[in-house]
């Protein structure tokens, strides 16, 4: 007997079929029509069936129980405190227990499966990565971004830059970010039930490199900068780095106002010239030190740069490289590490793999259309503040707004406004707490920064009781008995602690800096904690150690090298360094020489004045002498004398204009490249040529072409006139 197949249907089809049928239609032609089971419509029609009946097994926890959880956990959301998958396993966790529902969970703990049906339940809940949003970014309002755009439109107006706005190849972005050379991983495959999961990296997890990206609003991206903690850039990182690479350096590898000015100046402004950009440029950069330095706005200025600080704090609104770029591109280089290290046997990735690595990178993610969009939806080009997406802004002021709106809504139900309540008072502490239970009246009179949050609590407050003041003198055991009756992750929640406001940190700031300055500390002794009679806190909180300061004998560069260079300019320096290096070895070595020389000259005067005639070596060289003057040639072969040992060598040139100034010049006029001993009677030339210039009195004789033993491989060769000299 065949299987019968399970129809699978929404309630909205089953909803709609039913009234469909009541309608007049016949139940066959509805269940076809909606492809919904013919006998449960029917049932469903006759009444035999509820209608509002879900498909499968009835839930713990009631429709109206999960739609107030998912209000809750909107509501926290929206205040900037959006609820985690254990928090909300927790919380559910503690209303089963509380309200003893029977339920199939572990300890009364739903899992993962239960979690799962319930985002499937509530499509309207998503589960999202948060990005942090400082306390300074949440005072960004929309009011502050439209101003902004209509003091910059007024600036072009007035100093003529419309036009250049008009042209997307005169409108740029640029900003810095930091690459990990070892990312951390996506998601991977292991065996089922293993607990600990680990991927090996040759690389320390925090080691990364800061690097500038550039574009314009046209989708052309500008050279690229990557910075260096060196004091000069290693020939191994310039010999890899790509051509329209440019290579920066600080003291710390980020970015500094010295970097940022040099990399306008030395690569980007001649790249705008090479390209035959139009002058004047709109440059957008945000408003880090680095880049609003006096000496990059002069430059600006005469270059026709016009540079704009977008407004503080919202480089995350208008921004391009961080709306558009930055994000993708990372996701993208944790792709290409991942690749890079498994084709290299998951080798280290040193720091000149990087920039090949990033500019493949680059290819792939920074399409022009990714940029543009970028720009566009910055509402920087097209100039446009109603392109910015205005709804990543959490100002505080909203939401407290939208808190006495949402509070005053009938829809949310005492139990779920005592969770809140109570979530709210865990975060802010409960010193807090009792201030704002404190308070005779309703207006705060306290912190300006702590208003927003105090009408928060009373809008809470207020919906949950109808007697503020009664509420306001319960008792600590009643606050528990509300806890218990809806907690969310305590713990997790107690480590926030009741934050100091800006006023606060100032004030302790300003008494402290004062009880420094009354301190009398003596003349002779050295300014440090351990000098002075004070309380062990205070020697560790307001004594520090002084910064060393350099050693007068630290040896200092003997060339000023620019913080910003292309990497072809690295790569001709190094080359000019390589033949520098090279230059002196050689003098360094002729130099060596030349005192060999001079001390076995030394000693032979000794001996000649000691004996008063002539060695037997030096009757030798006189006689040969006379001989070589008219029969030695370039490409002869002869035994030449070195340090009283003697080698075959070849004749590669001769001095033939200096000849007839040897007895009064000691000039050296034949130059010889020597042979070396190996083995027992054997003869190779060195790896490195031994190319010397010698006197004519150190040639001995005249020798025969060698002869190469046996075809030897190694390029052994056979010398029978050296034999006598062995």
């Amino acid at each position: 007997m065949a299987m019968r197949k399970n129809l699978k249907y929404s309630e909205d089809s089953m909803r709609q079929a039913l009234h469909d049928v009541k309608s007049g239609m016949p139940v066959a032609r509805a269940a076809k029509k909606y492809n919904v089971p013919r006998i449960t419509l029917y049932y469903k029609k006759m009444g035999k069936y509820p209608e509002d009946r879900r498909i499968g097994a009835p839930t713990v926890l009631t429709v109206a129980e999960e739609q107030a959880l998912v209000k809750w956990c909107f509501f926290l959301s929206d205040r900037g405190f959006p609820v985690t998958k254990n928090q909300l396993l927790d919380s559910v966790q503690l209303l089963i227990k509380t309200m003893k529902r029977p339920n199939p969970f572990q300890n009364n703990r739903p899992g993962r499966h239960w979690y799962e049906l319930f985002l499937k339940r509530h499509p309207g809940v998503s589960s999202r990565t948060p990005q942090n949003l400082t306390s300074s970014r949440m005072n960004v309002t929309k009011e502050n971004i439209r101003h902004w755009f209509i003091e910059i439109t007024e600036y072009f107006i007035q100093n003529d830059l419309m036009d250049a706005m008009s042209d997307p190849t005169r409108v740029y972005n640029a900003d810095e970010t930091a690459f990990f050379l070892s990312p951390k991983g996506s998601r991977v495959l292991v065996r089922k039930g293993q607990k600990s999961v680990y991927s090996f990296v040759a690389n320390d997890e925090k080691e990364c490199l800061t690097s500038l990206i550039n574009a314009n609003a046209a989708g052309k991206l500008a050279p690229p900068m990557i910075l260096f903690s060196y004091e000069r850039i290693p020939a191994a990182i310039s010999s890899l780095m790509p051509t329209n690479f440019s290579i920066g350096k600080s003291e710390s590898g980020w970015m500094t106002g010295e970097t940022f000015y040099e990399y306008v100046t030395n690569i980007f402004y001649p790249w705008l010239v090479e390209n035959n950009i139009k002058f004047p440029i709109v440059f957008f950069v945000d408003g880090h030190v680095s880049h609003l330095t006096l000496s990059l706005s002069n430059f600006c200025k005469e270059k026709k740069i016009e540079l704009v600080a977008l407004y503080p704090n919202a480089t995350h609104l208008l921004q391009p490289m961080d709306v558009a770029v930055f994000h993708t591109l990372k996701q993208t280089w944790k792709t290409s590490v991942h690749n890079w290290r498994v084709s290299h046997s998951y080798e280290k990735i040193k720091r000149e793999d990087f920039a090949p690595l990033l500019h493949e990178t680059l290819k792939k993610t920074c399409s022009v259309e990714t940029i543009q969009n970028g720009f566009k939806r910055c509402g920087l080009y097209p100039l446009n503040p109603d392109a910015v997406d205005y709804t990543k802004i959490k100002n505080v002021s909203d939401i407290s707004k939208q808190s006495d709106d949402n509070l005053n809504n009938s829809n949310l139900d005492g139990y779920d406004v005592k969770g809140c309540l109570q979530i709210i008072e865990k975060i802010i502490g409960s010193e807090k707490t009792l201030e704002f239970k404190s308070l005779a009246s309703k207006e705060w009179n306290g912190n300006i920064e702590d208003t927003s949050l105090y009408r928060l609590w009373m809008s809470l407050n207020d919906s949950l009781v109808g007697d503020v003041a009664e509420e306001r003198n319960l008792q600590e055991s009643n606050e528990q008995n509300l806890q218990d009756r809806f907690q969310t992750d305590a713990q997790s929640l107690e480590g926030y602690g009741s934050p100091k406001t800006d006023e606060q940190l100032l004030l302790e700031a300003e008494q402290m800096e004062n009880f420094i300055d009354n301190l009398e500390i003596p003349k002779d002794q050295p300014t440090s904690s351990n000098c002075l009679d004070v309380p062990s806190p205070f020697k560790q909180c307001l004594f520090w150690p002084a910064t060393p300061k350099k050693k007068d004998g630290k040896r200092k560069p003997k060339e000023k090298i620019p913080s910003v260079a292309t990497s072809f300019q690295w790569q001709e320096y190094h080359k000019k360094k390589y033949a520098e290096k090279k230059r002196k070895e050689d003098e360094k070595l002729e130099r060596k020489r030349k005192r060999e020389e001079k001390s076995i000259l030394k000693e032979g005067s000794k001996n000649q004045r000691k004996t008063g005639k002539l060695s037997p070596d030096q009757q030798d060289s006189e006689e040969n002498t006379s001989q070589c003057l008219d029969t030695l040639n370039i490409g002869d072969y002869v035994v030449v004398e070195y340090n009283k040992k003697y080698f075959p060598g070849l004749i590669l040139n001769v001095d033939e204009g200096n000849l007839s100034k040897y007895h009064d010049d000691d000039l050296y006029n034949f130059q010889i490249s020597a042979m070396e001993k190996s083995g027992c009677s054997g003869w190779r030339w060195p790896k490195r040529k031994d190319v010397l210039w010698y006197k004519l009195e150190d040639i001995k004789q005249s020798i025969s072409k060698p002869v190469l033993i046996n075809n030897n491989k190694r390029g052994l060769f056979a010398i029978p006139e050296m034999d006598k000299y062995i």
